[in-house]
This record gives structure tokens, sequence and C-alpha cells, in this order.
């Protein structure tokens, strides 16, 4: 568990944002250049290592179920 903390940890404090849970006061605002973005924590001989890799777009029909449930679950966000 602590491993996986570390990681965890570790892919947190490279988005550099806020959104949805992950909410951080030194990075208030949403970053839309990270919405396909993951980041990937790897070890290595050194111990671990992050890297951020482009993920491929959503489809049509996931993107327009994802779009449906922020909006009525964050309607100030919509407003």
């Amino acid at each position: 568990m602590l491993v996986n903390a570390e990681a965890l940890l570790r892919s947190a404090l490279e988005r550099k944002e806020s959104r949805g849970a992950h909410a951080r006061s030194d990075y208030p605002e949403i970053d839309d250049r990270l919405t396909s973005i993951n980041f990937i924590v790897e070890k290595t001989s050194d111990g671990m290592r992050v890297r951020p890799e482009q993920r491929a777009p959503m489809p049509p029909y996931l993107a327009d179920a994802v779009h449906h449930s922020y909006a009525r679950y964050t309607p100030e966000a919509t407003e």
C-alpha cells in the first residue's frame, strides 16, 4: 500500500491543475492541455519515475456521456 500511495502522490504532484476530487491550492484552475494526458508511474533502478503520456481521444459516445454527467453533477461549471 505504501508503494501505491507514493505512486499516487508523485503523479498528483505532476498534474499541475485542479480537476474533480484532485484540488490544489497552488493550481486552482483546470488546465485543458492536461485533459488528454495520463501520468504513468514506472519502477526504475533509481526508484519511481513519472512520465506524461498522450492518450487517445475518447470515443464520441463516451464523451457525450461524460458531458451529460458533468453538466448534471456540476451545473455551476456550465453556467
